[in-house]
């Protein structure tokens, strides 16, 4: 079945569940859908994500996979609005088993991507790019009240949110006020956003956001839309368990790149696998545990700007936790581990140019074949392990 602009998307959709499931194409060109369900046994395919385009303009949900044997593949999904609503989630997993997600780009939604429910389970995602949310997180992961939410495998997904116009150095961010003169490249901090910028002068009033690359006037000053204060790349939360990610990047001004998390009060996440991950760019953490256990982390390789207050592992109330071979540069610490994160190794690695290469809250912490090197504005720093 094809479809084409102007048709009725949701009915054709349809159609094809009550006839037990088929395929649904998007023949290069461009349609326009508000929400979309797959409930089950549909593909929804284009021919490339650079050509085969849905603009999901509606409210809340855009494209919501549920029930078994989903796919989406080969389009860009997208919603130019800007939004602080928590239901707005472009591409919502929701209760879904064995659902893909194949060469699929994602732009826009308070969430562009969430993965949450209580029966959802053994979906895969590979060559996706999730971009420009205006939420706490690209992708969220949750499990609902009771159920499983496990088993989701990552494949190269790229975590995109570039700085329009350059990359600041961390500690410029600054607060707005009226009546203050600001500088083209300078960010602000108003509520829960940033604002970059883009032509200098004297502020008269606060910047009323607009969606990314849409300039934002402030009297003669003109802003542009940078990010969430609070956003993470991947964000794993309450009752997420076996999830494992292979060959991702994350670029962008994130609070924290991976942010492990149980923030609705259930059960840890549990069993992660995070591989070959690169988180470049002005973060606060490329990963930040403050729950969960069986964590490991292999070849996680991170760069951040000089300026302050910059973690590249932060650890605390977790368990069993393993970094493996970690290339972490630029921090001001390069892993932290309070009293609370337990049985936590470090094997191999390279730590360089950090001002302080371990923190731990106790003597007990095993390290083995760190590696410390690097020079730092043209002196050596010497690596700090504080027991």
């Amino acid at each position: 079945m094809n479809l084409n602009p102007g048709d009725d998307l949701q009915d054709k959709l349809e159609w094809l569940g009550r006839k037990g499931g088929g395929e649904a194409v998007v023949i290069g060109g461009h349609v326009t859908g508000d929400c979309l369900k797959l409930s089950g046994g549909i593909t929804l395919r284009g021919e490339s994500r650079e050509s085969s385009t849905i603009c999901l303009d509606g409210k809340g949900v855009g494209l919501e996979m549920t029930g078994t044997g989903n796919r989406v593949e080969n389009l860009w999904l997208y919603r130019n609005r800007f939004s602080e609503d928590p239901s707005d989630q472009l591409l919502a997993i929701h209760n879904a088993v064995q659902n893909d997600v194949l060469r699929v780009k994602v732009t826009g939604g308070y969430y562009p991507m969430t993965v949450i429910g209580g029966n959802c389970c053994d979906c895969t995602y590979k060559d996706v790019v999730l971009e420009f949310g205006t939420g706490p997180a690209m992708l969220w992961m949750a499990r609902g009240s009771s159920g499983q939410n496990s088993s989701h495998w990552f494949d190269r997904v790229l975590f995109n949110q570039e700085w329009p116009g350059g990359t600041p150095n961390r500690g410029q961010f600054q607060e707005w006020k009226v009546g203050t003169a600001y500088n083209a490249g300078d960010v602000v901090e108003v509520g829960n956003y940033r604002y970059r910028c883009k032509e200098g002068g004297v502020s008269t009033k606060d910047p009323v956001p607009k969606f990314y690359f849409q300039d934002i006037t402030d009297g003669p000053l003109v802003w542009r839309l940078v990010s969430h204060r609070a956003y993470r790349a991947l964000h794993i939360d309450t009752g997420v368990s076996i999830v494992r990610t292979d060959r991702c990047d994350s670029t962008g001004p994130f609070m924290n790149a991976i942010d492990i998390t149980n923030n609705l009060g259930g059960e840890d996440p549990w069993d992660i696998k995070i591989n070959n991950h690169t988180s470049h760019g002005n973060i606060y953490s490329a990963l930040c545990i403050t729950a969960g256990r069986e964590i490991k982390a292999n070849w996680l390789n991170s760069y951040v700007g000089v300026g302050t207050p910059t973690r590249g592992v932060f650890m605390s109330n977790c368990d069993d936790v393993e970094l493996t071979g970690s290339e972490i540069y630029g921090f001001d610490e390069a892993i932290y581990r309070s009293a609370s994160a337990t049985n936590v190794r470090i094997l191999g690695g390279t730590l360089a140019g950090n001002q302080v290469g371990i923190r731990t809250a106790d003597a007990h912490f095993l390290s083995r074949d760190v590696v410390f090197e690097s020079m730092r504005r043209g002196r050596t720093v010497s690596p700090v392990l504080v027991g």
